[in-house]
C-alpha cells in the first residue's frame, strides 16, 4: 500500500514538474498535497496497527534479524511512571548482522544456493529455483501446447522455446533471461547440477548421522542382544551344528562362547548351563558361575556365587535380594575386597548398602578398586563422608583407571570430599552426580577454580553433565558456576535457594552447548525468569527446560514463552507448581503460542491454578495456529477446571487422519 502511494505521489511530482509543459492537472496535484497532509494527520490508532502488523512479520519472518526484547508489563508501567534501576542492565536490541535471503522465501541462503542469472547478484535456495522453473516450464503456450516440462529440467531448459524463455524473469527484479551469448546455457546447467550434488551429498550425510544413532540406540536394547544370540544358534543349526554340538566342540573360556555369555544375565547362564554337559562345563568353574552381567541383592551373594575374572558390570541393590541376605559383616566387606580385587569390572553399582556404616572411610572398597577398566563407579546412598570421598579419589588416581561415569548421591560428602574428587579420571569423567550432598556454595567456588574453561589443561568433557541438586546452594555460589553453565551439556541445579539473584546469574551464562536445564524448586521469582526469558535464545541447543515448583508470574511465563519460540530444538517445559501464573499467565501463553514451531513439544501447566476461561482462550489460540501434526502435548492437571476443557485442549491436539479427496462435490 505505501509502494503504491509513492508512487502515485512521485506521478503527481510529474504533473507538477515544469518539464512537463503548462497543461498541468491543478486538480489532480491538489488530490496528492490533500493525501500527504492527511498521511501526515493519521490517527494513533493507524499508527498502531501498522507497528503491529510489522511486528508480527517481523516475528513470523526471521530472516530479517533477531527481534528485539519486549519488556513485561510490570517492566512498562515503571518505565512509565519515572521508576528505573539503575544496577539493571538493558538488554542488547542491537540489529542482528546481514545475512543474505533468498529472493523467493526470504530465507538465510545455504551452500547450495543458485545465483540467477539475472546479472543482479540475486541468489536463491536450489528447492526454489527448482519449483520456480517447474512452475514457468509447465506452463502451457500461446498456442495451447503444452510447456517445456520434463522429469529432467536441464533438457527442459534446452528445447524451451522464446515464449517459454521470455516468461523467465528474474522473481526478484524481473530482469529477462539472459541470451546465448550473454550467459551461455550450459553454465546455467552446470551451476544446478551443482547445487544438487552439494543438496544430495547434505542429505546423505544428515542421513548417515541418523543411521548411526539410530544404530546405537538400536543396538544397546537387550531385546537385540537376545535376538543376535537366537539368531546365532539358529545359523548353528542351519550348519548341521545344535547348541550342545557347537558347545562340545570348543575350549572353555574360548572368545566365541566368553561373546554368547556376554548377552546374558546371571540367572539365565545359570539356566543356560542345565541344558546340556557340555554347557555347565562353560557357565560353571567348580562353584562359581562365569557371568559377566551380575545382579544382586547383596555383595555376599556375588563373591559366593560369580568368578571374578569373568565379571563385567556388577550390581548390587538390596531391593533384589531377600531380608536375611541383607545383615552383612565386616568378614563380608574383606572377602568382597578381595573378591573385587582380583575382577576386570567395567561397571560397579551398589546402591543402598549403607557401606559407611560397615566400611567406615571406604578403606577397604578403596583397595580392591584397583581397576584399570573401571568406567562407571555408582556408590549413592551409602553414607560415604569426605574421608570416605578421598581414600575413592586417591585409589582410582593411583590405578590409573579412565573413569567416565561417576555418582555419590545421596551422602555426605561436604567440599573437602568434592575437592579431592575433582582430580578423577585425568579429564575423562563427563557425568557428575552429586546430588544430595553437602557441598554448599564453597564447593561451586572450587569447581569454578579447578575447571575453568579458559585456563583448565583438562579435557572439555569435564563439563558435559552436573548433577548438583540438593546441595544448599545459594546465590554466591551460582556467580561462580555461571561461568561453566554454558559449557554444560546437561545442568541440575534445582531444589537449591539459587533466588532470583542467582537465576540471573546463571541467565547471564547460558550457551550453545547446554540440553537440559533444571531448575526446578530453585526460588525463582519474577526478576530471574525475566533475565532466564532475555537470554534464552543463547541456549540454541536446548531440549528440556525444567522451572517447576518456583515462583513465577505472568510476566516472567510471557518471557520464557517468547525466548523458547527462537529454540526449535525445545521438546519438553515444565512450568508446574507455579500457582502465580494464573489466568493472565495463560492468556499471555496463548498470545506466544502462534510463533512456536518446536515438534514435537510438551508443555506441563499442571497445578498453575487456571482456570476456564484461560483455557478458552488457549482453545482458540489452538484452532486459528492447528498444531495437531506437530505430536504436542499440553498437560492440565490438578486445576479447577472442567474435565471437558480439558478435553477440548488433547481433542485439538490430537493428530488427525489426512482427507481423502473423492472427486465430488458435497
Amino acid at each position: 500500500m505505501f509502494c503504491v502511494f509513492f508512487l502515485l505521489c512521485a506521478i503527481g511530482d510529474r504533473h507538477f514538474s515544469p518539464s512537463w509543459g503548462l497543461p498541468c492537472r491543478a486538480g489532480l496535484g491538489l488530490l496528492f498535497f490533500r493525501a500527504r497532509v492527511g498521511l501526515c494527520m493519521s490517527t494513533r490508532s493507524a499508527r498502531l496497527t501498522r507497528a503491529n502488523s510489522a511486528k508480527q512479520t517481523v516475528r513470523s519472518s526471521r530472516g530479517f534479524g533477531s527481534r528485539p526484547d519486549r519488556t513485561s508489563r510490570a517492566e512498562q508501567v515503571q518505565v512509565d511512571r519515572g521508576i528505573t534501576h539503575c544496577e539493571e542492565k538493558r538488554p542488547d536490541t542491537s540489529p542482528a548482522p546481514h545475512r543474505e535471503i533468498c529472493a523467493i522465501c526470504l530465507e538465510s541462503l545455504d551452500d547450495c544456493s543458485f545465483s540467477y542469472p539475472c546479472g543482479q547478484g540475486h541468489r536463491l535456495h536450489y528447492g526454489c529455483m527448482v519449483h520456480f522453473l517447474g512452475s514457468v516450464l509447465a506452463l502451457p503456450l500461446s498456442d495451447d501446447t503444452p510447456g517445456p516440462l520434463l522429469k529432467e529440467q536441464e533438457v527442459a531448459l534446452e528445447i524451451m522455446t522464446h515464449e517459454t524463455r521470455s516468461r523467465l524473469g528474474c522473481p526478484l527484479c524481473r530482469c529477462p533471461w539472459p541470451e546465448e551469448d550473454q550467459v551461455p546455457l550450459s553454465e546455467i546447467i552446470a551451476q544446478l547440477r551443482l547445487c544438487r550434488t552439494r543438496k544430495v551429498a547434505k542429505l546423505a550425510m544428515k542421513l548417515e548421522t541418523a543411521f548411526q544413532q539410530v544404530k546405537l540406540r538400536f543396538d544397546e536394547r537387550p531385546e537385540v542382544s537376545h535376538y543376535r544370540m537366537g539368531s546365532g544358534f539358529l545359523r548353528l543349526e542351519e550348519n548341521l551344528h545344535s547348541a550342545s554340538s557347537f558347545l562340545s566342540h570348543q575350549l572353555t573360556g574360548c572368545h566365541s562362547v566368553a561373546q554368547i555369555l556376554s548377552f546374558l544375565d546371571a540367572r539365565h547362564v545359570t539356566n543356560m548351563s542345565a541344558a546340556c554337559a557340555a554347557s555347565h562345563r562353560h557357565c560353571w568353574a567348580g562353584t562359581k558361575l562365569r557371568a559377566p552381567n551380575v545382579k544382586v541383592g547383596s555383595v555376599r551373594s556375588a563373591f559366593h556365587r560369580i568368578l571374578p575374572a569373568t565379571a563385567q558390570i556388577l550390581l548390587v541393590d538390596p531391593s533384589l535380594g531377600s531380608a536375611m541376605c541383607r545383615g552383612l559383616s565386616g568378614l563380608d566387606v574383606v572377602a568382597f575386597s578381595k573378591w573385587l580385587n582380583g575382577s576386570s569390572m567395567r561397571e560397579l553399582t551398589m546402591t543402598g548398602a549403607d557401606w559407611e556404616r560397615l566400611d567406615p572411610g571406604a578403606s577397604y572398597l578403596a583397595s580392591s578398586l584397583q581397576i584399570r577398566n573401571l568406567r562407571l563407579l555408582d556408590l549413592s546412598h551409602n553414607g560415604l563422608t569426605d574421608l570416605s570421598a578421598q581414600n575413592l579419589a586417591n585409589a582410582l588416581a593411583r590405578s590409573g583407571a579412565a573413569l567416565e561415569v561417576l555418582t555419590l548421591e545421596l551422602n555426605f560428602i561436604s567440599q573437602q570430599g568434592f575437592e579431592s574428587l575433582l582430580c578423577l579420571g585425568a579429564g575423562s569423567v563427563h557425568s557428575w552426580g552429586f546430588r544430595h550432598n553437602q557441598l554448599g556454595d564453597e564447593s561451586c567456588r572450587i569447581l569454578a577454580k579447578s575447571l575453568d574453561p579458559e585456563i583448565s589443561k583438562l579435557g572439555k568433557r569435564r563439563l558435559e553433565t552436573w548433577d548438583l541438586r540438593t546441595n544448599s546452594i545459594g546465590a554466591e555460589g551460582c556467580k561462580f558456576l555461571a561461568q561453566l553453565i554454558g559449557h554444560m551439556v546437561v545442568a541440575r541445579l534445582g531444589c537449591n535457594p539459587l533466588g532470583d539473584y542467582g537465576g540471573e546469574q546463571l541467565a547471564n551464562g547460558l550457551g550453545p552447548k547446554l540440553r537440559i536445564l533444571d531448575l526446578r524448586q530453585a526460588q525463582l521469582g519474577e526478576a530471574a525468569t525475566l533475565a532466564l526469558g532475555r537470554k534464552l535464545r543463547e541456549a540454541s541447543q536446548l531440549e528440556e527446560l525444567l522451572l517447576s515448583g518456583n515462583e513465577i508470574g505472568p510476566s516472567g511465563v510471557q518471557a520464557l514463552a517468547e525466548g523458547w519460540a527462537w529454540i526449535s530444538t525445545l521438546r519438553f517445559v515444565d512450568l508446574s507448581g507455579n500457582g502465580h501464573i494464573g489466568n493472565e499467565g495463560v492468556d499471555l501463553i496463548a498470545d506466544e503460542l502462534p510463533f512456536w514451531q518446536q515438534a514435537p513439544f510438551r508443555l506441563s501447566l499442571a497445578s498453575i491454578n487456571c482456570e476456564e476461561k484461560s483455557t478458552r482462550r488457549l482453545a482458540q489460540a489452538l484452532r486459528k495456529n492447528p498444531r495437531h501434526h506437530r505430536q504436542w502435548r499440553i498437560e492440565l492437571q490438578n486445576n479447577p477446571l472442567p474435565t471437558h476443557a480439558v478435553l477440548e485442549i488433547t481433542r485439538l491436539l490430537e493428530p488427525r487422519e489426512p482427507a481423502i479427496f473423492s472427486g465430488r462435490r458435497p
